[in-house]
């Protein structure tokens, strides 16, 4: 798996996490990441980019503890535009791997 999908796969977990009602987990608040987020990373979204405030809410996460948290993205999610977000947001202190 290329780097910049593995970084993107953290922000993946992220929106697993917090889909699954999991909240102030890894360094962010998952509820309110999700919320700035999830309109960017649903199936079918023409959004360029993620907003600055989705990129302000997961900028913060504890990217390991992120890395434990493997699961399946919701169906309702784009996987492709999830795995953007690093590179998007231009973080800089973004994994290279789990």
């Amino acid at each position: 798996m290329a780097a910049g999908r593995k970084q993107a796969m953290l922000v993946a977990l992220l929106l697993v996490a917090a889909a699954s009602g999991a909240a102030g987990l890894c360094g962010i608040d998952m509820q309110a990441a999700v919320a700035a987020c999830q309109s960017y990373c649903n199936k079918g979204s023409t959004e360029a980019a993620p907003s600055q405030d989705c990129c302000d809410q997961v900028r913060s996460a504890r990217w390991r503890c992120l890395c434990s948290l493997r699961g399946n993205l919701p169906s309702y999610i784009d996987g492709d535009r999830v795995m953007q977000i690093p590179s998007k947001c231009k973080f800089d202190n973004a994994p290279t791997s789990c």
